[in-house]
């Protein structure tokens, strides 16, 4: 799934070099900075036009019995934006600072997916010689997917087609809504209006930010792919299924060294996303005229980001219970040589269960309970704002 790294790579959520080794020349790297060099500036333009169409529209504004519905709209709205800023730069700009460690992971993660590929298809070093010829044909009998294949990437695939999809459309919806509306482009002041600021230009900064989660899936798929494989190929010695174990762990550990505070941060953005989404479609149901676009838009925005959230949290779930699992196979195998009269407690200390865990939080299904009391609770807020004023 080189397309998932590529619109990262593209969108400044993974720079560095995809290929297996780096590039020769130093002034090629320069443009890995620029997608992130480009939304930063992009963002202060933005920020800047909005302080300007401020003031421009203060000047012309005409006080109304709304204008407290309109000031905690443009509020609410005003939040949203901050998120989206907040969300796209800090983990850009976290993850550019990271190079270093970036291709660190992506070295170690190569041989990790060398070592996957080498699980179907090649005898352990340990085995009878032989026997080579019948013990290849075993393996990659029992193994299941071939080399380079990967069994959950028919389902990614499909997420990630319908996902990027979805926020074409939202997105594409959006720009066309504003720029065509009366309010919008119909004038001739699009460009002055404060909403092509704070509403369109972050709200689309905001979907192009679920190819982040979407690039995580990708690394969590093969990791959960190492583990079936190396759960399912009892011709391993179980003194190597414990060392490609402590590799899968070290990568994974050095992959929330990179990610972490950025995952946490993201997960918030999403939380936020639904919550404000969830509002806005509460909002419209109550006015006569509702808007069918804004509301089918809002009702996409909530299922896209709690299913991003949902996808994260289970792999994480999935791989701790695969990690579990051949752990537990690993200590029965330690047991087995115990009593066969070796001393296998020198040569393999015990595994330690790999899990998603950043410096906040662990990243499973068990963060659902909660995630969903907090966007009820703030949901509930925000209407009592509402009705309030």
């Amino acid at each position: 799934m080189a397309l998932v790294l590529r619109m990262s790579q593209l969108l400044g959520y993974f720079p560095h070099c995809l290929g297996k080794s780096g590039r020769k020349y130093k002034w090629v790297r320069f443009l890995y900075f620029v997608p992130t060099l480009f939304h930063c500036f992009l963002v202060l333009g933005n920020i800047l036009m909005v302080i300007i169409s401020i003031k421009m529209e203060r000047n012309h504004s005409v006080i109304t019995e709304n204008g407290a519905n309109s000031l905690h709209t443009f509020l609410i709205t005003v939040i949203k934006a901050t998120c989206h800023i907040f969300t796209t730069v800090y983990i850009k700009v976290s993850i550019l600072a990271k190079r270093t460690q970036l291709s660190q992971f992506r070295s170690e993660f190569e041989e990790l997916i060398v070592i996957a590929n080498q699980l179907g298809w090649q005898i352990v070093s340990d085995l009878v010689r032989g026997q080579v010829t019948v013990q290849l044909r075993l393996i990659s009998h029992l193994t299941g997917p071939k080399k380079g294949e990967n069994r959950y990437h028919p389902r990614f695939f499909g997420e990630l087609f319908v996902l990027m999809i979805s926020c074409t459309v939202f997105i594409a919806d959006m720009w066309h809504g504003f720029l065509f509306s009366e309010n919008g482009g119909g004038d001739g002041d699009a460009c002055w209006n404060p909403a092509i600021f704070t509403i369109v230009i972050p709200s689309t900064m905001g979907y192009l930010q679920s190819i982040f989660p979407l690039m995580l899936a990708h690394y969590l798929n093969w990791y959960l792919e190492i583990l079936h494989r190396l759960g399912g190929n009892t011709t391993v010695v179980f003194r190597l299924r414990g060392q490609i174990h402590a590799q899968i762990r070290q990568n994974v550990n050095l992959l929330m060294q990179i990610f972490g505070t950025s995952i946490v941060i993201d997960f918030a953005h999403s939380i936020a996303r639904v919550i404000f989404s969830a509002y806005f479609l509460a909002e419209s149901s109550d006015r006569q005229l509702s808007n069918g676009r804004g509301q089918g838009s809002d009702i996409g925005t909530v299922f896209c980001y709690c299913y991003l959230i949902f996808m994260i949290c289970k792999k994480g779930s999935q791989l701790r219970n695969l990690s579990k699992h051949v752990t537990e196979n690993f200590e029965d195998d330690t047991k087995s040589d115990f009593v066969l009269g070796r001393d296998a407690k020198s040569e393999n200390p015990k595994l330690k269960q790999i899990v998603l865990e950043t410096d906040y939080l662990k990243v499973d299904l068990r963060l659902i309970a909660p995630i969903v009391g907090t966007v009820i609770t703030n949901l509930i807020v925000l209407i009592q704002i509402k009705k309030g004023s």
